[in-house]
């Protein structure tokens, strides 16, 4: 890789992937969330994470059109999110089930995607969030209520957050890995050639 690839800390663009083709009004919605996130993941992770690397945008294992929203690597350890940005509300999460006041909602597949990459990436630490964004901007809504941790059968957990644990957790789950200050050139490269 050319240093002025490897030393870049953002890579793709967020919401690329969304067709409106494919996903009508709602991709606009949809690429906003993702906007959001990597505002925040390089503002208040990447700043603190000098050899952190922010993906947007990568295809999502076995599929040509799908996507994972974004990955954030450094060291040993590769993050995988899912940005959403729904109405505000009560939200409760178990790995099987989600339902917003009182409503079920269907369940997120990210954690598919978190097994997928761990066998893609032997010896890396992967886990997955899906953060929620609030139309209000705030980083602390909506409220998230979560029980348990039962994830299907082929899918890992992944933690439903609002954008302010999104940056605490990710933060926290980078800095713990094995040499979290060091750029892990081959497994960058390959996230980058994943890339839609």
């Amino acid at each position: 890789m050319v240093e002025e690839i490897l030393s870049r800390p953002v890579h793709g663009v967020p919401g690329r992937g969304l067709s409106v083709g494919r996903f009508g009004d709602k991709a606009e919605i949809g690429a906003e969330g993702e906007r959001r996130t990597a505002r925040l993941i390089t503002d208040s992770v990447l700043s603190g994470i000098p050899s952190a690397r922010l993906i947007n945008g990568l295809r999502w294992p076995g599929s040509e059109h799908a996507d994972l929203d974004h990955a954030v690597i450094a060291g040993n350890r590769i993050a995988l999110i899912d940005s959403k940005m729904w109405a505000d509300g009560a939200y409760w999460w178990d790995n099987k089930q989600l339902f917003r006041n009182g409503r079920e909602l269907k369940a997120f597949g990210l954690g598919a995607g978190v097994e997928a990459i761990r066998a893609a990436y032997p010896g890396f630490a992967v886990d997955g969030w899906v953060v929620l964004h609030s139309p209000s901007g705030s980083l602390t809504m909506p409220s998230v209520e979560r029980a348990g941790m039962f994830p299907l059968p082929g899918r890992a957990p992944v933690r439903l957050v609002t954008p302010l644990e999104l940056v605490n957790e990710v933060r926290a789950f980078l800095v713990r890995g094995d040499a979290p200050h060091a750029v892990q050139v081959p497994a960058l490269a390959a996230l980058l050639r994943s890339m839609l």
